[in-house]
């Protein structure tokens, strides 16, 4: 019975302790003390060296070797026989226009993609066309 009234008497304390008002313990710290960090710059200093040894392969390590570009010459201009533009006919319901070219001062009749004296016609309208000679285009414009 002795036991019995002390186990409730510890209860009866910890529910009351529990509900009562707490005190609060109030402490008022004075910042009288001004904070500047210290500024400490260091240089990170470094070098890169050569290595002479592949560390994956265990192999010598051997520059790149320089290689030489072959200088381009410039292509020489080249001389192009006297080709003039006379002017195009065109038949109504064609949609295939037909060139009037003198080449070499002969008077060709030419559709596009047709080949004279090794002049190819590669395409023209009423003002110009555009002829390829040895490989190489020239636009020619009519007078």
């Amino acid at each position: 019975m002795a036991a019995a009234l002390v186990v409730w008497g510890v209860i009866v304390f910890k529910i009351n302790s529990g509900l009562g008002p707490k005190e609060v313990l109030k402490s008022e710290i004075t910042q009288n003390q001004s904070f500047t960090p210290s500024i400490r710059v260091e240089v990170d200093s470094f070098s890169i060296q050569m290595v002479d040894r592949d560390p994956f392969l265990g192999t010598l390590y051997q520059p790149p070797k320089k290689i030489k570009k072959p200088v381009k010459k410039p292509p020489k201009p080249i001389a192009f026989i006297p080709i003039s533009y006379s002017g195009f006919v065109q038949k109504n319901h064609s949609k295939t226009p037909v060139f009037v070219i003198n080449i070499n001062t002969h008077q060709y009749i030419m559709k596009k993609g047709q080949t004279v004296d090794s002049v190819t016609l590669v395409k023209g309208n009423a003002s110009e066309i555009v002829v390829r000679y040895k490989q190489h285009l020239k636009t020619i414009k009519r007078p």
